[in-house]
């Protein structure tokens, strides 16, 4: 069985099953990727890429672009409408992610004073990506995290001011020093 010989009511009940299978992948893209080292970013992305592209496949009939030419205006197209799609799910999960945590930071933040601790480096491709980890206590938890530095203006045994949630202490933001 192929998916163009799928009734449309079949259909309909995948694109629903697809359509829920986004609410997991947006919950761990948004609400649960503030751990540290965490994947859940990726993993909720990758689960929201998925779906949506079944949902693609199940309502492009493929009868139609069966033996016929490529045409290369359609191509270019399709590339390009899927790479706008692309960078406009990871801006709205940002958005929508950087919005959580300022408003949760609001809500239920405190702040205390973090401590640099060590430099971890991720290479990508020929990129060399720095972060900063930091420990700070909540009570008598203890939280260690990392967070992307560009420049050398932090040092091994630094102290920070951070804002932290006290409701998941994994969510934290550095104070900017105004000047």
């Amino acid at each position: 069985m192929n998916i163009a010989s799928l009734s449309k009511a079949k259909r309909i009940l995948l694109s629903v099953f697809a359509l829920i299978l986004l609410l997991p992948g947006y919950y761990l893209a948004v609400y649960q990727s503030f751990g540290y080292q965490s994947n859940n970013l990726e993993i909720g992305l990758t689960v929201i890429f998925i779906s949506l592209l079944f949902i693609s496949i199940l309502w492009l009939n493929a009868k139609d672009y069966t033996n016929q030419k490529p045409n290369p205006a359609k191509l270019i197209f399709i590339i390009v409408g899927a790479g706008m799609g692309v960078i406009s799910i990871v801006l709205i999960v940002d958005y929508a992610k950087e919005n959580y945590l300022r408003h949760e930071l609001y809500k239920n933040g405190i702040k205390t004073t973090a401590v640099v601790v060590d430099f971890e480096y991720e290479t990508i491709k020929s990129s060399e990506i720095a972060y900063a980890t930091i420990k700070y206590k909540l009570g008598s938890q203890e939280v260690i995290q990392r967070f992307k530095t560009f420049n050398s203006r932090y040092s091994i045994g630094q102290t920070l001011p951070v804002n932290i949630s006290t409701s998941n202490p994994e969510m934290f933001e550095i104070i900017e020093s105004e000047k």
